[in-house]
């Protein structure tokens, strides 16, 4: 039957299916390879020419492996139950896969893929997986029924060797079915889709669900950090992983892209405590602010006009409120309070159990920080070394350090440029891992009682914090305000979506200094080379692919998975006014084009309910009918065809019953188990009546298989066939 053509291997990529996705589940990259492989090469040992099974004892011996492995390899908790059961039977499923071939194996092999697809649904959150689950249950709802069909071949076949009686061969058959299975079972496996897609979706909406989900509490986004420590011992971990979107858009609306890279304000780090560390002021100044999704909460008191508006979404939590520039307002997806300095314009979340997933700030933009610069006393670092290192600066460079602090903003604009210039000179390296220094220069490093002294004068290779820390240093020493900013640098666009994707990489460390009264200017001293925040890569394909994966599955957590009771009160809400507004304004469309027609016609409102009951029986009379004509045709059209075919049918192979009752009260009765040509064959009768007999048995078989059709005349002529064959045969007989 070509419907079951393809069945054992539609099975064997159902089963494939189940382990992959129990592998993405547990994230075992090797269990997926050394399993995946394994269940291929099972289609070649049991399927292939050599169609070889695993021995029973075999079997058992592996199944004894697989359960000592797993519990050797893992020790089974509360919590990871689920997931060691989901390995054993990934490796009970593949040793299923090698066993002998029959309809009860097929059954288990069935039965352990709908379990690997249960294990894992308990504990992955993976789009992945939910994408496979969907393939998966399409893919079950066809395999599962080409299995009954399959189960019931196979059991007719059986029950016919074992009534066949030994000493007779048993050709091999093939059942016979209709000419619509296949659209049968495509309606049908459609009806079971429809059917689960419909209970899915009412389940998703009516059963809400607590997706606890633990990157909201840990992993938490490090980039703007509140202390600062240059040692050898603390290097800067490169990570490509992914911590949030940030979209700019302006006040009409328009996504826009920023001419430079984005520079995302974090923590600021004003104060020096010795031996390389640097730490946030004692703030007084911070308030807390109240922020909601319902509209914007105000950080300044007076009005700006002249501002654009970040959305960030974060992929983990943050207890730090990025923003470029100056913030003005912001607005949380959560009621959140929030600590707003008014004198570094940073914000902060008040500790809480859940971090808001969105936030978006209106920015101002003046790309200045306004600042009161009493805020940052000079000369907290001290050290003669390091201030005669940027005096010789100041002076090769014709500016006198006298007058450093109290000249104009061009001056200390030119000092602060300096001071880049030279941390980014070629004299410089950046380099992310001290592990690189020599014994020597790493024990230097380690006993110098200042690392910025260290850095400047000798090592001179360092990541950002060792250079914005420098720069600090040197503008300390010469009586210039400055402060070292930590937040993010990135210019990864995607021009997809109009994002800035952030990463874990991109965490930065830069400089911001006073240039004029309680205005500060954003510097940063760290050179431009490959590795560093500051040396950039457009955004190729391939990662921006990665990216929308990693966003895809951050909202099929956030959406789906989270969709808890507080998500499902806002669903209601959002949509049943919607639908209280349009019935409400349809009924007032319908009342006023009433009173229209009422004063039109002049008829009143007792006219107008006699239109109204008028028009609606009309309607509803016109439905009646056509439902009626309509069943009437579909039942006259099937009642038809089935009468019609039924009665030629009969008509039309009446004189081959009359042959078979001619057979039977001669002595020649045919077996239940034998074909009927098989059977008519094997009788040794007369010369004539065989051949009468052979020319009757055609003619049934090309109206009973071939669908001709015999007119009068001719079943007339058939009937003179039986008649000459029951004289032939009695003649015989007698």
């Amino acid at each position: 039957m070509s419907v079951l053509k393809h069945y054992r291997l539609l099975r064997l990529v159902l089963v494939l299916f189940a382990v992959v996705a129990q592998c993405v589940a547990l994230n075992n990259v090797w269990l997926l390879l050394i399993s995946g492989v394994l269940v291929l090469l099972s289609w070649y040992f049991t399927e292939g020419p050599r169609s070889n099974a695993l021995p029973t004892w075999a079997s058992r011996v592996a199944v004894v492996a697989a359960l000592a492995l797993t519990l050797i390899k893992f020790h089974p908790t509360v919590d990871n139950l689920t997931q060691v059961l989901g390995q054993f039977f990934v490796w009970l499923t593949v040793i299923k896969l090698y066993g002998e071939k029959s309809v009860q194996n097929d059954a288990q092999e069935l039965i352990l893929g709908v379990v690997l697809m249960t294990l894992a649904g308990l504990y992955a959150t993976d789009l992945l997986f939910g994408i496979l689950l969907v393939v998966w249950g399409g893919l079950a709802a066809w395999v599962f029924m080409l299995y009954q069909l399959y189960y019931g071949v196979e059991t007719m076949r059986l029950e016919r060797y074992a009534a066949v009686p030994k000493a007779h061969g048993v050709p091999w058959t093939r059942p016979v079915t209709g000419r619509k299975v296949r659209a049968a079972f495509r309606r049908t496996a459609m009806v079971l889709l429809s059917v689960g897609l419909i209970f899915s979706v009412a389940s998703f909406f009516f059963i809400p669900r607590s997706f606890k989900d633990d990157s909201r509490h840990l992993g938490s986004v490090e980039g703007a950090v509140s202390r600062l420590e240059l040692s050898p011992d603390r290097d800067i971990t490169i990570r490509k992983e992914q911590v949030m979107v940030v979209q700019l858009v302006d006040r009409d609306g328009v996504v826009f892209q920023l001419p430079e890279p984005l520079r995302l304000r974090g923590t600021i780090l004003e104060r020096y405590e010795g031996e390389g560390v640097w730490v946030t002021g004692s703030r007084l100044l911070a308030k807390k602010i109240k922020a909601n999704a319902d509209s914007y909460a105000q950080l300044v008191e007076e009005k700006h006009n002249n501002y654009f508006t970040m959305h960030v979404a974060l992929q983990r939590p943050s207890m730090n409120i990025y923003s470029l520039y100056e913030p003005i307002a912001i607005e949380t997806d959560e009621q959140v309070m929030v600590m707003y300095d008014s004198a570094l314009h940073t914000m902060t979340f008040n500790p809480v159990s859940k971090f808001p997933k969105h936030y978006s700030v209106q920015v101002d933009h003046q790309r200045y920080i306004s600042s009161d610069s009493t805020t940052k006393q000079t000369g907290q670092y001290k050290n003669e070394a390091v201030a005669g290192l940027a005096v010789g600066i100041l002076e090769k460079n014709g500016i006198n350090n006298d007058f450093v602090f109290d000249t104009d903003e061009e001056t200390k604009t030119k000092v602060s440029q300096l001071f880049v210039d030279y941390l980014t000179s070629n004299a410089f390296q950046y380099s992310t891992d001290d592990s690189l220094l020599a014994p020597e220069e790493y024990a230097f490093m380690d006993d110098h009682e200042d690392p910025t002294e260290a850095f400047l004068l000798t090592m001179q290779s360092g990541h950002c914090e060792y250079f914005a820390a420098s720069m600090v240093a040197m503008c300390d020493t010469v009586g210039l305000p400055a402060r070292i900013v930590t937040g993010y640098l990135t210019d990864r666009w995607d021009p997809t979506t109009k994002q800035y994707i952030v990463l874990d990489s991109d965490a930065h460390a830069w400089v911001e200094t006073e240039v004029a009264e309680g205005l500060w200017r954003t510097f940063d001293p760290t050179p431009p080379t490959t590795g560093s925040p500051t040396s950039h890569q457009s955004l190729g394909w391939l990662e921006a692919l990665r990216f929308a994966w990693i966003r895809l599955d951050r909202e099929w957590k956030l959406g789906v998975l989270s969709f808890d009771a507080d998500n499902q009160r806002h669903l209601i809400d959002s949509v049943f006014p919607l639908w209280r507004e349009k019935t409400r304004a349809a009924w007032n469309r319908a009342t006023t084009v009433g009173a229209d027609v009422v004063n039109w016609f002049d008829i009143g409102y007792g006219g107008l309910l006699w239109i109204v009951l008028v028009a609606g029986s009309v309607v509803g009379t016109t439905i009646v009918i056509v439902v009626a004509l309509g069943k009437r045709k579909r039942v006259r059209k099937v009642l038809s065809l089935h009468k019609s075919a039924a009665l030629q049918t009969v008509i039309s192979v009446e004189f081959f019953a009359e042959v078979m009752h001619i057979l039977s009260i001669t002595g020649y009765k045919k077996p239940a188990w034998q074909p009927t040509r098989m059977w008519i064959q094997s009788l040794q009768l007369p010369a004539e009546a065989e051949e009468l007999l052979e020319k009757l048995t055609n003619k049934y078989y090309h109206i009973r298989f071939g669908g001709e059709q015999l007119g009068r005349n001719q079943r007339v002529k058939m009937l003179k066939v039986v008649s000459d064959f029951s004289t032939a045969l009695r003649k015989d007989l007698v």
